[in-house]
This record gives structure tokens, sequence and C-alpha cells, in this order.
């Protein structure tokens, strides 16, 4: 997680909101994407997302978009 800390503090000493995406594979289980989205917010991250967009396509990064465009209409021009 130290390199997921390092790229979440990049973006934000840039003052934009940091999502973060985690892909979703067949093997992961509920409880390590929930403990990842858990640590990625408590590092910094504005809001996580899980995408399974290598998989469903555009469908499977529904979520993904959701955080970024929340993101985007909380910046400030």
């Amino acid at each position: 997680m130290c390199i997921v800390k390092k790229h979440i503090d990049n973006v934000n000493q840039y003052g934009i909101p940091c999502v973060v995406c985690i892909n979703k594979f067949n093997s992961d289980t509920v409880a390590e994407l929930e403990l990842c989205k858990k640590l990625a917010k408590e590092l910094g991250a504005f809001d996580v997302a899980i995408s399974e967009h290598w998989a469903k396509g555009g469908d499977g990064a529904k979520d993904l978009s959701l955080a970024v465009r929340k993101a985007c209409q909380t910046t400030k021009e």
C-alpha cells in the first residue's frame, strides 16, 4: 500500500481529488476489496471504485466513471 499512498499524495498535492480504481478479478474476495477500499480512503483518496472493465467493458467501469464525475464536480476552477 505504500506505493498507493505515494500516488495519492502526489495527486493531492495539486489539489485534485484522487480517485483510486481497484481492478476486480474473479479470485478477489469481497473482504479483500473492502479492505483495499478502506485503506485507500484512510490514505487520503477522495473516492475508491471497484472496476471490472477488463471483463465487462463500459458496464464494468460504471462505478469508476461515477466516482470520477463526482470528483470533477467538487473541483474548483
